[in-house]
């Protein structure tokens, strides 16, 4: 049976997705020239949350929600403009709500100082604007009216349906028992259907049991509404949908209404309030009745929990393990039975290789869930700086693995930020050197070999090499001695503490930022390198791997012990030369590949491992680029590649530099897989310290 936290995890990711819907939506809308499509969808978006908040009592957003619907409603129904200022109370709101729903989701409680001032704000908005619409009598009102008055009120109403047929639909509704448990209230969707139109309701009495028999906490009740509405059946359908799976809904379409030819058996209904002059429809559904779930029959999707999917990649994972070890033990086979057994081992690899694919892509969301939120970043911090910019987006649909998507999101928020704030002219400095005063910038994505490439460009002035290097040596992070090139200099932006603002903001300069974007791509396996050219833009190249949870690496021996360097880092791996190895500041070895000099990281010393020969041409050197910087690993053996399970070190042992996770081999040994960048900044930091140290 499903419980109500189960029903309000729902309600919160719907809400999310609607709401992330709506602030796309309003950023895209021009007030100048109002797409009767774009407001549509925006009220349909306030009026989804709205009713599955009034569903289950969450009477903060529902009042919220409501207000907003009302508003959006007049400018549907071109009552009203909608100005610059109205866009931003309506993106306001959005914000409010996600605020809302984040303190439902943390057990806290709602803060309502913000909704207040916005419902009065669309209530001054409301209040503009004068109607002639009397308000409905009340009931005790009614009660009080002369024959001759109700015949006259009558006689309005029928006048005012005689302008246009309404649809008269059959509804029925029959509860789950448990539905008060879970604190549903029937009542709350008889108002919302009155909002759509005139509501006959009767209530089906015959599940009641005998009183002593009466559980108060069930719900023994169904009802039949009989709505006559100008309404879509969608909308109606939307009243219902929060609820669809705690009861059994049918709404059937019984006919137009005639109001020249009243049948008063019929089921059309009069005002709400004056049901009882009515009576009771008793019509019958027919064969056309639907339910009112919703289904989309153009991919159609299903929803799944991530506990649920990692619990399956850990499946996969073990049956890759199983299948490396398969491998291991047919060697061992003696001619007579090792071909039926590798006919066997092949078979499984290709399940285990279609099985991986098939989780893999439960995995995968398009990156446009999180290129779109970048839509109201660039709007807000251009409106602060007083900037004219546009984001353009390409690549959108591009996959990648949900975890790494979770965890770029704020490193591109740094890069974005910085973008607008850096590199972005004002439009008069722009129209002073001749660039169009509206900067561009722009975010694509695309797939290359297993990663996933993410650019952030822009039009800007570029970085300031100069001032960079100024800067750099200020702050002591570099010195004047020091022979940098330009990509090195640049780099030094990924420095702590490094910062070429001149003032502080509430968006930049305070030297924290550009560290930790790296930091964070380099926890993902991934690297960010910088192209820039003075007074024309930047572009920031973040390199990914697909997926945090199989990784496709390269085996390496050194002495007796096996090591894995991931794939995505490895440039290239070449025989050396002894001829192009040269040895600088007394004790560092570099390597001459292509005009280009290349520090050797001999991992048998940073790993205190006895080598199986120190002789350099006796080994490998396998070139990885660490955080745009190339060196070169000397290793002894080069064994095969293979896709390998990571397991994570930190919660299974301790956090080791230089190593990134573990992985169990095809001979049940463990095996560590090394982090290019941390190894790389390890030995740099041992090199320059025994220099110091040789020197001294």
């Amino acid at each position: 049976m499903s419980t109500m936290a189960e029903y309000f995890d729902a309600f919160f990711e719907e809400s999310i997705e609607l709401l992330d819907e709506m602030e796309e939506c309003l950023l895209t809308l021009n007030p100048e020239q109002i797409e009767p499509e774009q407001v549509d969808s925006i009220f349909r978006t306030a009026h989804s949350i709205k009713g599955g908040s009034a569903t289950l009592n969450i009477q903060e957003i529902c009042e919220l929600t409501h207000v907003a619907e009302t508003f959006l409603d007049e400018v549907r129904d071109n009552k009203r403009g909608l100005t610059a200022e109205c866009v931003d109370l309506l993106l306001s709101t959005v914000d409010c709500i996600r605020q809302m729903i984040a303190n439902l989701q943390d057990n806290q409680a709602i803060d309502t100082t913000d909704s207040k001032q916005f419902i009065i704000k669309y209530n001054q908005l409301l209040g503009e604007k004068e109607t002639s619409e009397s308000s409905q009598p009340s009931g005790d009102e009614i009660n009080n009216l002369s024959d001759d008055e109700l015949e006259s009120m009558f006689e309005t109403i029928a006048a005012d349906r005689a302008q246009s047929l309404l649809e008269i639909y059959q509804i029925g509704f029959v509860p789950a028992k448990n539905l008060f448990e879970l604190r549903s209230d029937p009542s709350l969707l008889i108002g919302e259907l009155m909002k759509l139109g005139q509501v006959n309701v009767t209530a089906n009495l015959d599940q009641l049991p005998k009183f002593s028999q009466l559980e108060v906490s069930s719900c023994y009740l169904s009802w039949d509404f009989v709505l006559e509405t100008d309404a879509e059946k969608d909308e109606i359908e939307e009243i219902f949908e929060w609820i669809s799976d705690l009861c059994d809904i049918k709404i059937n379409k019984i006919s137009k209404s005639k109001p020249e030819q009243e049948n008063p058996d019929s089921g059309s209904t009069t005002n709400p309030v004056i049901n009882k002059l009515i009576k009771p429809a008793n019509a019958k559904t027919t064969d056309e009745t639907k339910t009112a779930t919703k289904q989309n029959a153009e991919g159609a999707s299903i929803r799944v929990a991530i506990d649920k999917v990692e619990a399956l990649m850990n499946m996969v994972g073990e049956l890759v393990i199983t299948q490396s070890m398969l491998s291991q033990i047919s060697s061992e086979f003696d001619s007579k039975t090792i071909s039926r057994f590798r006919a066997g081992l092949s078979q499984l690899e290709q399940n285990s290789r279609e099985i991986q694919e098939n989780v893999m892509r439960i995995r995968m969301l398009p990156i446009s869930n999180v290129f779109n939120r970048f839509h109201r970043v660039v709007r807000d911090n251009a409106k602060k700086l007083d900037k004219k910019i546009d984001l353009k987006i390409s690549g959108e649909s591009t996959e990648i693995d949900k975890t790494v998507m979770e965890k770029i999101s704020d490193p591109l928020v740094h890069l974005i930020r910085n973008s607008i704030d850096h590199g972005i002219e004002s439009a008069e400095q722009r129209l002073a050197i001749g660039k169009p005063e509206v900067g561009i910038i722009h975010l694509n994505a695309f797939h290359q070999g297993s990663s996933i490439i993410i650019e952030i460009l822009d039009d800007g002035a570029g970085l300031p090499k100069d001032k960079i290097l100024e800067k750099a040596i200020k702050n002591g992070i570099a010195s004047d001695a020091d022979q940098l090139s330009d990509s090195e200099i640049y780099d030094l932006i990924f420095q702590p503490g490094f910062s070429t603002a001149e003032a502080v903001t509430d968006i930049s300069g305070r030297g924290v930022g550009m560290d930790v974007v790296r930091r964070n791509i380099t926890a993902l396996n991934g690297t960010i390198e910088i192209e820039t050219t003075p007074g024309h833009g930047s572009t920031m190249r973040i390199r990914l791997p697909l997926t945090l949870a199989i990784l496709d690496g390269q085996l390496v021996k050194i002495g007796n012990q096996v090591f894995i360097i991931p794939l995505i880092s490895i440039v290239e791996i070449t025989k050396i030369n002894r001829d192009l190895v040269k040895t600088i500041g007394g004790n560092s070895e570099v390597y001459m590949l292509r005009e280009q000099y290349v520090p050797i990281i001999r991992l048998y010393d940073i790993m205190s491992i006895e080598p199986t020969s120190t002789n350099l041409e006796d080994g490998f050197l396998i070139i990885v680029d660490a955080n745009n910087t190339l060196y070169g690993f000397f290793i002894d053996e080069l064994l095969s590649h293979q896709q390998i399970v990571i397991k994570n070190m930190e919660e299974n042992f301790r956090k080791i530099t230089g190593v990134s996770g573990a992985t169990i081999l095809g001979d049940g040994t463990v095996s560590l897989i090394i982090d290019v960048p941390g190894l790389s900044g390890l030995a740099t930091s041992l090199r320059i310290s025994a220099n110091r140290t040789t020197a001294a």
